[in-house]
């Protein structure tokens, strides 16, 4: 993302709901690189909230979210990086407050009248006169879906075939501490479960994210799967994924196998990679978790033809969790709204 001129943002109001988490902390950092930060208000998850943060060298107050909304406090944009269960019950009271919402959650990502956004991909549904809600996608399904996009500029897709390993820092700051725990335990010869998630993960991984639904498939594989179909409008993409958890602080990885419609005899898949916005080509390598934590974008590599699929590509992916599949892609989206917001104050 290009930076914006300063006199874009001024005179923009913009409130962001739950700074304090760990994706919160992440797009603090970037919208001060972004010149975003000195428009922010924050606002709590609790309703009442006689807080402070140091933000940027600046002590800054949280106010609660019934007390903001209470006053009817108006923001041009806001931006929510809350839970989903906060975004479906409260979410609402800032409708007609605010022009423009950014909901980071699950809450309203499969509404019809909701974009769900990856700016490199589907940004110009945005258009002119974008929609006054729009949801940004799960971070695994960004991960998948940038890895895949490229392919699209050369074909449609068959069908899609995932499996995700995916850091502890994706379930959030208490799950990651718990994993701290874990890993202290560990190195002493002895085996914690921290509770956070259902088996021990220091030394260990489980195939298990979320609950699991009567087709087998668990919470977050169904994330994939439905917003990826809707990223790409093809809401009969044939896409099956596996979700895992694995003992990592941040980053999530993917294995992907896609089938497209077109041969790939003496194409080079690279050529689709190399110029595309957020990707980060490895033509001789492949990216890593640690190679990606604290960088922007999503990393590809291992880029190669798969015997096994009619004109079948097999890639790995790599992206860190709370940049790209969180934080960096909702600020995307506000810069993507940036004329209305500006047309709209004019």
């Amino acid at each position: 993302m290009n930076l914006l001129p300063r006199s874009g943002i001024d005179g923009l109001k913009i409130g962001l709901v739950g700074p304090r988490g760990l994706v919160g902390e992440e797009f603090l950092k970037l919208s001060k690189k972004k010149r975003w930060a000195k428009n922010l208000s924050l606002i709590s998850t609790q309703p009442k909230a006689a807080q402070k943060m140091l933000c940027q060298g600046r002590l800054l107050p949280i106010a609660g979210y019934a007390d903001v909304a209470t006053r009817r406090e108006r923001f041009d944009l806001l931006i929510s990086l809350a839970e989903p269960d906060w975004s479906k019950q409260n979410l609402k009271k800032f409708f007609g407050l605010a022009s423009w919402i950014i909901d980071e959650s699950s809450a309203f990502r499969q509404s019809p009248d909701v974009p769900l956004i990856v700016p490199e991909i589907n940004g110009d549904l945005l258009g002119a006169n974008p929609p006054k809600l729009i949801a940004s996608p799960n971070c695994t399904t960004v991960v998948l879906a940038m890895a895949v996009a490229p392919l699209t500029k050369f074909s449609p897709l068959v069908r899609i075939l995932a499996a995700s390993y995916q850091a502890a820092s994706g379930a959030g700051r208490v799950a990651t501490q718990g994993f701290q725990e874990e890993l202290r335990a560990l190195a002493n010869g002895k085996i914690k479960k921290s509770g956070a998630f259902p088996h021990p993960l220091a030394g260990n991984l489980f195939p298990q994210i979320g609950a699991f639904g009567e087709d087998g498939f668990s919470d977050e594989e169904t994330k994939v799967i439905k917003e990826t179909r809707k990223i790409f409008n093809r809401l009969d993409l044939p896409i099956s994924a596996t979700c895992v958890r694995v003992p990592v602080f941040r980053g999530h990885s993917m294995a992907v196998w896609v089938e497209l419609e077109k041969s790939i005899y003496n194409i080079d898949l690279n050529s689709f990679y190399k110029d595309f916005a957020g990707i980060s080509l490895f033509q001789n390598s492949y990216p890593t978790p640690l190679s990606v934590t604290g960088k922007t974008g999503v990393a590809v590599g291992r880029l190669r033809p798969d015997p096994c699929l009619k004109n079948g590509v097999s890639l790995w992916a790599s992206g860190d969790n709370l940049i790209k599949g969180a934080a960096e892609n909702v600020l995307g989206i506000a810069e993507l709204l940036l004329p209305a917001l500006t047309k709209a104050r004019a």
